[in-house]
Parts: structure tokens; sequence; C-alpha cells
């Protein structure tokens, strides 16, 4: 199945200057499978290990002397590496968090051996850094981030090339969005929040068409990520990640408050394991901002957040939503009832963030007692600022997007709803509660275009 990151990979491997290469990602979202298909395309000798496999490993690694463990794999390749400059091997480490030492290593292959494409992948790296006590050696390696397969390499399965090709060349100005390509859309959008992106579920279904089969890749999945917490996780730590776990899936897109969650522990403590899921990329934090300008950043307050889990398939998974639920959903649960609108856009919003970044995601949060009001996310696509808002209805029910736009005065400023409608640009003009009137541009999109936003930014 292809992937977006596979030109990322090309860029890489070309570039002369390249340093050891770390996928980060949650588990079973496709890092190995990535490598396998990129050395098969590239037509390159692919000398692969999974150090899951060989844990003792970890002790030649932390010696640091890379003539002793070029020795060592070519003993377990039973080759000669080959380093040279025209011809070279790509050595790929697998499941690296199973030997944290290497990771200190990858500094001297890239000073060492500056010409051996070298590429780790593995899950869960924070925990097996927090529990042996090891950093990573900044400036020596470069990351790709990565994640589920989106709507659009999704499309990219399923062969729906005239789809995905309409979708990157709408204009919305031109005002040809047919309800012919419209309803097809929907149609698989909604087959993508059953089956979501994690790669295994998408091959099962497109393969068999079978949901059962499909939730039971699911399932199975789910309990990876469970074994996971009692491999890689300090012991003390198990029993709260477990906890916070099912926590977070049954409160997606709403405000975190430890309180809520227990009060067996503290909140540093459930900080802590928060955290680590986060790390471990299966929850994406989202946190409140000002909203006044960019970076986003600027304006954190980093104790208001919520969370996006991993991916829309296994959240549908957790909260025990079946094929027949999704199909027969009408517009209004599915926008206004459950997660599953707003899992959805922020996992395609998550996304477009270049793969060399670590994607940061916001929303906006006002509490009061009579102006209460929440923008689903805040998004910067360059110097632009997006208020974006989840939801169905007319300019009767977008609140919150009236009290941002009063409120924030930054210029590079846009508005954006998505539903299940046409696509539509309209200016709304509203009277507010102090007698002033406000006026501004709202842009309506299908859920099916959130993973392609900067299209739509002026």
């Amino acid at each position: 199945m292809k992937r977006i990151q596979e030109e990322i990979l090309q860029n890489w491997y070309k570039n002369k200057l390249r340093k050891p290469l770390v996928l980060r990602g949650a588990r079973q979202v496709g890092k190995s499978t990535l490598i396998r298909q990129f050395a098969q395309n590239e037509k390159l000798k692919l000398l692969e290990i999974n150090l899951e496999k060989r844990k003792s490993w970890d002790q030649h690694f932390s010696k640091l002397d890379i003539s002793s463990i070029l020795i060592q794999l070519e003993d377990f390749f039973e080759k000669k590496i080959d380093i040279s400059e025209t011809t070279c091997d790509l050595l790929f480490f697998d499941e690296i968090q199973a030997t944290p030492s290497l990771l200190a290593c990858l500094r001297y292959f890239y000073e060492e051996l500056p010409h051996l494409p070298v590429i780790c992948a593995g899950s869960l790296l924070e925990f097996a850094l927090n529990k042996n006590k090891i950093s990573l050696p900044v400036g020596r390696i470069e990351y790709l981030f990565m994640g589920p397969m989106n709507f659009k390499e999704y499309l990219w399965a399923k062969n729906e090339k005239y789809l995905l090709d309409k979708i990157e060349n709408f204009k919305i100005d031109s005002n040809t969005w047919s309800t012919e390509i419209h309803e097809k859309l929907l149609k698989i959008q909604r087959e993508y929040l059953f089956v979501g992106g994690m790669p295994e579920s998408v091959s099962t279904y497109l393969n068999t068409l079978d949901s059962k089969k499909t939730r039971k890749t699911q399932s199975q999945i789910m309990e990876i990520y469970i074994d996971d917490f009692n491999k890689y996780a300090k012991e003390t730590q198990v029993p709260r990640l477990h906890l916070i776990f099912d926590y977070l899936f049954f409160n997606i897109g709403k405000k975190i408050k430890f309180s809520n969650i227990t009060h067996e522990h503290g909140s540093r403590e459930l900080k802590s394991a928060i955290e680590l899921l986060f790390q471990a990329r299966i929850f994406t934090p989202v946190y409140h901002s000002s909203g006044k300008g960019i970076p986003l950043s600027a304006g954190i307050s980093p104790n208001i957040f919520k969370v996006l889990a991993l991916d829309v398939g296994l959240l549908n998974y957790k909260m025990q939503l079946n094929w027949k639920d999704i199909l027969t959903m009408d517009e209004r649960t599915l926008l206004n009832e459950g997660p599953l609108a707003e899992q959805f856009v922020g996992q395609q919003l998550l996304s477009t963030f270049e793969s060399f970044m670590n994607p940061q995601m916001f929303y906006w949060l006002r509490e009061g007692k009579s102006d209460n009001a929440e923008l689903d996310f805040l998004f910067q696509s360059g110097r632009d600022l997006l208020a974006i808002e989840v939801k169905s209805g007319k300019s009767g029910t977008l609140r919150s997007l009236h009290q941002w736009n009063h409120e924030v005065k930054y210029e590079k400023k846009q508005s954006i709803r998505f539903d299940l409608n046409l696509p539509s640009k309209n200016i709304i003009q509203v009277k507010l509660n102090n007698n002033s009137e406000l006026s501004y541009e709202l842009t309506s999109l299908p859920l099916y275009f959130a993973g392609n936003l900067d299209t739509f930014c002026k």
C-alpha cells in the first residue's frame, strides 16, 4: 500500500549528507513495511535485523565501538557489509526499543561510517529511554514521524485515483463540485470511520470486505499495545497506564481533568503516565491556545488540553460500535453526538504536518458563567490562522466562531466548518450580545477535505 513517506525516504537516501534515520510512530502504523517496500522499489540490498529477537546485543551497542559492531553484524548476515559510497547496503534496525543503547551508538555510525545508510524503527522509544536513562544523540540523527494511513492513502489503497484527483484539484471558488462525487466520497469516508487507517486493518477489510475480520484485527492491535506496557514501562507505571489508556479512549475531544480520572493517584503521577502515552503516540494532546496569533504555541496553556486517539478505527473498536452502527448513523448523530467526526478531522490534520516535524495540535476554549465557547481546532498554515469547527447546522449554531472572530484581531485568519454538506463559502453577518455587528467569511467543507486543508488557505 502506497504511503506518503516513500518520497521522504527517497530524498533522504539521495542526500549525500544524510544522517541515520529514526522512524517515530506508534506500533502497527506500517514503519517496517514502509522500509521494506522502499528497498524493494529502489532495488536496494536490505540488511534487516529485528532487535527484539536480539536483546543481548544491547551490551555490544553500549560499548560504542563501531568496528566491533560491524563485525558482529557481518557475522549475523554472513556477508561483508558494503560501506562504499556508490554501492552501499541499506542497514535496517527494527524494534530498537529492545536495545536502547543503539540510539546513543547512532552518532558513531554517522561519524565513522558516513556512506552507510542506516534506518531504525521502533515503538515506545520513550518508554525505553525513560526506563534506561538514555539520551538521543541530538544533531547526529534525523527523524521521520509516521502515523496511520490518512484518507488520501486509503483512497490510494482502494484504487480511487479519480476521486483523489478531484479532491486535490478542487478550487472552492469554481463551484464545480457535483452531488454524485460528494455522495461517493461520503460513503467511502464513512467506511474509513469504521476501518480506520491502521495498515493491517485496511488490508484485512479491502481483501475480505468482512467487518468481523476487520474488527478482530483491531482487537489484536489493541492487545499488542496493552502487552507493550508490561514489556517496556516501569513496573510501578503499568497500573496507571492501563487506567489512563481506557479513560482517554472514552473521553476523546473532552477537556481532561486529572481529578476525573481517579483519586487514588496524584496529579503528578497521572501526568507522567499520560506523557508516556503521548510520547508513544497512542494519543495526541490538543492544547488550549489563546489563538490570538502565530505561532499558536506562544499562547499555550499546558495544563488545559484534550486528546485525540491514534486512529478512528481503534476508537470505534473501543466504543464497541459495529459496522451497522456506523452505516446507519444520521447526520446529527455523526457530527454532534460522540467523538467520531472530531477524531477523523484531527487525525487528517495531523497527517498534513511535514514528516520531519513532531506535530502539535491546538484548540480554543473560553470558560465563563455566560460566555462559554470552544473551537474544535486552531490550525496554522504558513502565516494563516485557521479556526475550525466540526459540526452541522447553519450560522445560528456557530456561536464559538462568532466569539473567536470578535475577540481575535489577527489579520490573516480564516474560519472553517467541516460537516456533511457540499463545499461552500459564505459571508456570516451576526449581531452580538453587546449589539455590535460582526461579519466574517466562512468556508464550509465536507469532512473528507480535512487532509487537504492547505488547498483552501488564502
